[in-house]
């Protein structure tokens, strides 16, 4: 009994000197000086990761032109040349613009006004029996009710035509209605004034008369040019009841970047982030289906929120890793 009483003496005692050298020894350890090489360097917190998402700025509002000259004629905007394909119009600001159109011998302008969601087609070629003719479709003008009926007169269609078409050049579109009134019915059929009825109609407002006289013309390209115009008028249309579209629009397209660039290294921000942006195009889609404006705009507003809290919690998530926060700095 008193030999196990000393063994577990000795045991102990063994113990608390194990202890003792242990902790001697961290004592040491701890004294010891460390090579510099050994102790690692401070991290720093990026300069990019305390920056703000940048504002989501809509551009100025411009609405689309189709300008087309075919054979030698040449178009001019504002005093520049110009063209653009009906696939491929151009935009330009609205208010007061002025187009010029020549020919080899012949040459005409137009001072209009373009404002937003309503395009314009402008396309002009050489008419055989009429020179150089513009059909227009979209321009503001005042609006008169300028009749073509028939008017019998001795001229013969072919002065009539022609000289209703050097009146137009001339911006004088009273004179070239006198002279199509005059015009026979046999002749109306014709390209030549189907384009000069049009080209009086625009002149005087009335849209609806110059567009119909336009879809009946079939030379030249311009039943092409006039079926994308329409295409056009309807997408602008679309585009002026969502006022908040184009916004949605940028807001998606900067989340979808995000998400595909960083998708695997943020997975935490970016689930949480897709949930919510998932929730708000629910939302998006059915105030624009209701014709909702004010749900829209209150929409898109929670989505630019909700994008700046994305951008937060991703920069957050490796505030020390520059390569990562200048990536999010270049995606937005």
């Amino acid at each position: 009994m008193r030999a196990m009483r000393w063994w577990v003496v000795a045991f102990l005692a063994g113990v608390i000197l194990l202890a003792s050298a242990g902790a001697f020894l961290w004592t040491l350890k701890r004294q010891a000086p460390v090579a510099a090489a050994d102790i690692p360097a401070p991290r720093e917190r990026c300069p990019d990761a305390d920056q703000p998402m940048p504002t989501v700025q809509v551009p100025e509002e411009t609405t689309p032109v189709i300008l087309w000259g075919a054979g030698k004629v040449r178009l001019f905007l504002d005093g520049q040349p110009r063209s653009s394909p009906p696939e491929a119009p151009l935009r330009f600001a609205p208010g007061e613009h002025v187009l010029r159109v020549e020919a080899p011998g012949s040459s005409m302008s137009l001072t209009f006004v373009l404002v937003p969601f309503e395009p314009v087609l402008f396309h002009a070629e050489e008419t055989p029996g009429a020179g150089l003719t513009l059909a227009a479709l979209g321009p503001h003008a005042p609006t008169f009710n300028v009749p073509l009926d028939f008017t019998r007169t001795s001229a013969t269609d072919e002065t009539l035509l022609t000289d209703a078409g050097s009146a137009l050049r001339r911006d004088d579109w009273k004179s070239a209605a006198a002279k199509l009134r005059a015009v026979s019915w046999k002749s109306r059929s014709q390209d030549a004034f189907l384009r000069l009825a049009a080209g009086v109609h625009a002149a005087t407002g009335q849209g609806a008369l110059a567009e119909a006289a336009l879809g009946k013309v079939k030379g030249n390209d311009l039943p092409t040019v006039l079926e994308a115009w329409r295409t056009l008028s309807a997408k602008e249309k679309a585009r002026a009841e969502t006022p908040g579209l184009e916004k949605w629009n940028l807001l998606t397209q900067k989340f979808s970047t995000l998400l595909e660039r960083f998708a695997l290294e943020a997975p935490g921000p970016v689930q949480l982030a897709t949930s919510r942006m998932s929730e708000l195009s629910a939302g998006f889609v059915e105030a624009t289906r209701s014709k909702d404006t004010l749900s829209q705009e209150e929409t898109v507003q929670a989505a630019e929120l909700a994008l700046e809290q994305f951008v937060r919690a991703l920069r957050r998530s490796r505030p020390e890793d520059c390569d990562f926060q200048s990536r999010i700095s270049a995606s937005l």
